[in-house]
Order: C-alpha cells, then structure tokens, then sequence
C-alpha cells in the first residue's frame, strides 16, 4: 500500500514528451529529464533562489532579467528526475522530434516526462516563475510523509499514465477552477511561502490526475459570465476570511444579493464542489496550516476556523485527513514541512 501511496516516480516515466510555458504555469518534467534544473543552476546574474523543502525535493524561485534574445536551454537527459514548473512571467517553447509544439499559457499546467523526444527547448528573456525538482531516489520516503499529511492520498499511477498516453505524453492543463484557484492563492503570498505550496500542490495534482476529478463534469455546461464569476470569486474570499464565523448559505445570499439557486449552481461549476464541501475544505486546509506552523492549541485551532465544540473538530479533521489534529502536527514536526515559520 506503501508503494502505491507514492508518486510512484517510475509511472512518471512517460509523462514528458514537449512543453511551452508561459505566465502561470506548472510543468513536470519526468524521469530521464533535468531541463530547467542545470540551466537554472548554471545562469549568472540573474534572481534565482533555491531552497531544500524536505528531502529530495528542491525548488527554485526565480526571475530571468536582463537578456535581450531569447535563451535556448540545452537538454540534460538525468535519470529518475522530474520537474514541476509554476510559471508566473515570459514562456517556454518545446520541441518534439514529430515537429510538435507545445505553448502554455497564463494560467495553465504542462505535464511532461521522458524527454528522449525532445530537440528543442527554448523561454523568453522575461521568464519567471517556481520550479519544484524531484530527485526521485532520494524523495521516496517524504513524498510518502507529505501524502500521509494530506490524508493518506492513494494516487493511482497507472489512471495518470493512462491520462498522459492519450495526451502522447504531453498534457496542458488549463481551464481547472483548481488551477485558478492555485494561482490565486499563490498571487497572494510572501515569496517564502510561495516555494512549500508549489510542492504541496504538485502532489494534489497527481491525486486530482489519478482519480480524474481535475475537471469536474459539468452537467448542465453552463456559460458563465465574468460578472458571474468575479462576485462567485468576492463570496469566495469573503468566505476564506471569516472562517471563524457561522457561514450559510442564505446569509451568504442576502449579503451579497443573489439568489440560492444561482449561487449554488454556479459557485459548484466554477469551483467543482458543492458550497458547504468547498467551506469544509477550507477550513481543514486552514486548520492543517496553523498546526503545521504555529503554537497554537488544538481548541485554539479549532475556534479559528469556527468550531466551538473540540470533539466536533477532532471528528471533522480525522475524517479529511485519516488523523487526529495531534498525530497531524506530530508528522508535520517529523519532516519539518510548514509553510509559514512557527509564531
């Protein structure tokens, strides 16, 4: 169960084939590549800032400055590597030896691995972004940790292989409210935290590829305005900073003048859940950080986000993460994985 609990790296193997990136962008570069980690190692005089996360997993943020032509990043064939790529400015262009191109855009996810197909790989002068490097030998046993703590996820390698196989290995994501939200989340950030939750939802991506819920089926394929979307997104935020509140629905709809039926509807297509397991999700994810980051109590913690009853709380996060509030602290302290220094 161990080993299927893993990434499992060597199901990566063929996740790679060609990649483009621009503004807001994730890549993963799979088991024989280690394209942007040595070209990021060997500039000179630019912002690149690398830090070790947990063990085996390095990541750099970085911002190229100053050149005027368009770099072409030499391909270095390493084995058991892969590479997750958040990319905030500029794009990359891959080649594959069929001729095939590939751009990522703002906002989008790139996938690769086994880059033996590729002859090209070149970015824009202005690139920017998060690169999150894998050394697969010796990241087993913390990516294992770093699942564990996300609720013993179970990512089911093979549904990610087949999901690459009908992109011939080289997939964009785009279009996801989970790859909206990401980004969202990560615009406001400090620098320092920006590096620890690229690693943490590089995982949650392989899950959401695993069990095919990236893109929830939406089945009344609504059109959804950018009116819409931008006050589903205000009720969002408001939402997130009142964790600590009683939430409802109705209240939510008088507050912010629009109907039930309406809010429910469009807040699950744009969001893929239902209001109430979105809420839930975020408290949970609220309450995993400040016990992975700060000296508060379990109760302290568990009045934050709104639940005055302890047992109640102990119940609710146990049932998202497969552990006690404790035990999730404690494995957290066991691998030193947090995104914000302790108070």
């Amino acid at each position: 169960m161990k080993e299927e609990s893993l990434l499992l790296l060597s199901d990566l193997q063929k996740l790679i084939n060609q990649v483009v990136l621009i503004d807001y962008t994730i890549i993963i570069l799979g088991r024989r590549n280690y394209v942007l980690t040595e070209f990021l190692k060997s500039i000179r005089g630019e912002k690149a800032l690398w830090e070790t996360i947990i063990t085996g997993v390095d990541v750099c943020n970085f911002r190229l400055q100053g050149n005027t032509k368009d770099p072409f990043i030499p391909i270095s064939l390493q084995p058991l590597h892969f590479e997750v790529f958040f990319c905030f400015a500029g794009h990359v262009v891959l080649k594959q030896q069929w001729n095939r191109v590939v751009v990522v855009r703002k906002q989008e996810i790139l996938l690769l691995s086994e880059v033996s197909s590729l002859y090209s790989v070149a970015c824009t002068a202005d690139l920017a972004g998060i690169l999150v490097s894998v050394d697969a030998t010796t990241a087993k046993e913390s990516l294992y940790s770093l699942c564990r703590m996300m609720g013993d996820l179970k990512l089911n390698t093979f549904e990610v292989k087949k999901y690459m196989d009908k992109q011939d290995g080289c997939a964009v994501i785009h279009g996801s409210s989970w790859v909206f939200s990401t980004f969202s989340e990560i615009v406001k950030m400090e620098d320092f935290q920006k590096s620890r939750y690229c690693v943490w939802k590089s995982v949650e991506l392989l899950f959401l590829l695993s069990t095919g819920t990236l893109y929830p089926k939406d089945k009344d394929n609504l059109k959804i305005s950018k009116v819409i979307r931008e006050e589903i997104n205000e009720i969002c935020n408001y939402m997130e900073m009142h964790l600590d509140e009683k939430i409802t629905i109705d209240y939510l709809c008088h507050k912010f003048y629009i109907s039930p039926t309406t809010f429910k509807k469009y807040f699950r297509s744009i969001r893929g859940q239902p209001v109430y397991t979105w809420l839930s999700h975020k408290r949970m994810e609220k309450a995993a950080e400040l016990l992975r980051c700060s000296s508060m109590t379990v109760l302290d913690v568990a009045q934050a986000i709104g639940y005055a009853s302890l047992s109640q709380f102990n119940v609710a996060f146990k049932r998202h993460f497969n552990c006690t509030p404790r035990q999730y602290r404690n494995r957290s302290d066991s691998i030193g994985f947090c995104l914000f220094p302790k108070e």
